[in-house]
């Protein structure tokens, strides 16, 4: 039961980073949501 409760959290946050942004923009997008979006654009 204890496995299957980080599990979600951690699953939550990739797929809605993921698909927005890449492996390595994680990190840098997340932070400077719209100042990264214009700038990266």
């Amino acid at each position: 039961m204890h496995r299957k409760a980080p599990n979600p959290k951690r699953a939550r946050r990739k797929p809605r980073f993921a698909p927005l942004h890449g492996p390595g923009d994680l990190p840098e997008d997340i932070t400077p949501c719209a100042g990264a979006a214009p700038e990266g654009s």
